[in-house]
């Protein structure tokens, strides 16, 4: 170092490796002992006697004092809880402000071993607290009575109802009433509960969700009601149900397939549909005492679920009433086709009969279908003679006599 002999820096730098080592020799010991310190709890370096270094090693040079180390470089502190860890050299009775650069190299490895030390510490701590991966599910077996005997097949029995965890997966499970053996599966899902559910008469249940939006739509379970939306119900016989939600926006209405291994689960959003309507002739339309405007599209909108609409054009007489199911966003198209009314045609003398340019027969003609509407028929003799009629074909019958005597 600066203006010492070569051997006193020789023996300098070996007392720095020797406290160096001592260092690294306590270090491990107190690794030993991480495994009995609560988490949470600071590893603090003891203070002043924390390295104790040979005899041998200790500089001739005076000792420096307490104060004199304090006004040196510290160690930051481990954890934010814990006091300030100074590193001491009292015992060495080296000042680090008077260290030479090869002394430094060794003090920044004794710093270095330090900060190791709280990252390990750190580091056991964050593994302590890091969550981890349920290995199991929580399975909740019930029945209508409870009381029967459930068995998990090759683990858990007992009696309903019965929670118990088990691995993820399908479990087998029998339950046991009266006379009669129930076997169902459960899909059980890590870290979640699942229930399973039979009642008295061996039917198996499931589960059903049902949700809507707008929220609070009423729901129907086969025509029973059962609640409003958000509705989680868990005992629904496995099996086909009908499931219709009401709100004053509409209804919709599905059918979902219920399994005892899986919630069944139904989303739906009510909002209102389209109806297109193509018809021969012009019509009124009504949904109960409202009436419905066509756009020039021919289409309407309503609200979703069932209309018992009703058809009319009174000047034809015509009126027909037809049960619509309208679905959310999409478009019901319906074609009227209304049944045609019938034609009589006689005349003095033969003639020939065409209706809208096409031959409907010979005369006499009877009841000859006609579709409704304004219709322009012709009736022309054999000899030559001409009559045109101009008929407004209604749902009833029409008749027409053509006297070719008058001109």
């Amino acid at each position: 170092m600066n203006g010492e002999p070569a051997n006193a820096q020789e023996k300098r730098a070996a007392q720095l490796r020797a406290a160096a080592e001592a260092l690294v020799v306590w270090a491990r010991a107190r690794r030993d002992t991480w495994s009995s310190t609560p988490a949470g709890v600071a590893h603090v370096l003891p203070s002043p006697q924390l390295v104790t270094v040979p005899p041998q090693f200790v500089p001739d040079g005076p000792i420096v004092d307490e104060a004199e180390v304090a006004g040196g470089p510290e160690l930051p502190s481990v954890a934010s809880s814990s006091p300030p860890v100074r590193l001491r050299i009292a015992a060495l009775g080296l000042p680090l402000r008077k260290l030479g650069r090869g002394s430094l190299r060794v003090g920044a490895v004794a710093a270095l071993l330090a900060v190791l030390i709280g990252g390990g510490r750190l580091s056991r701590e964050w593994w302590s607290k890091r969550p981890t991966t349920p290995k199991t599910g929580t399975a909740v077996l019930a029945s209508v009575p409870p009381g029967s005997d459930a068995t998990v097949v090759g683990a858990t029995t007992g009696t309903t109802p019965l929670t118990t965890e088990l691995t993820p997966g399908r479990n087998a499970i029998e339950v046991r009433h009266s006379s009669a053996t129930e076997r169902l599966e459960i899909d059980v899902t890590s870290g979640q509960s699942t229930t399973g559910r039979v009642d008295g008469k061996g039917k198996r249940m499931g589960r059903l969700v049902v949700r809507s939006e707008p929220p609070a739509a009423r729901v129907l379970i086969d025509g029973t009601a059962r609640g409003v939306t958000p509705l989680d119900l868990d005992d629904v016989s496995v099996g086909s149900h009908v499931v219709e939600l009401q709100s004053d926006g509409g209804s919709v209405r599905r059918t979902v397939l219920v399994m005892a291994e899986r919630p069944a689960e139904i989303a739906e959003s009510i909002y209102a549909g389209w109806l297109k309507v193509f018809s021969p002739f012009e019509i009124e339309i009504a949904d109960g005492t409202r009436g419905i405007q066509l756009d020039e599209r021919g289409q309407a909108m309503l609200p979703p679920g069932s209309h018992d609409l009703r058809f009319e054009n009174r000047e034809l007489g015509y009126l027909e009433t037809r049960r619509v199911e309208i679905l959310p966003g999409e478009i019901r198209s319906l074609s009227l086709s209304p049944p045609p009314s019938m034609l009589t045609v006689t005349a003095t003398v033969p003639a020939d009969v065409l209706i809208d340019g096409e031959s409907a027969g010979s005369t006499p003609l009877t009841d000859h279908p006609v579709a409704l509407g304004t219709r322009n028929m012709v009736v022309k003799s054999t000899a030559g003679a001409t009559r045109r009629f101009s008929l407004t074909m209604t749902v009833k019958p029409v008749r027409i006599d053509v006297d070719f005597s008058k001109p």
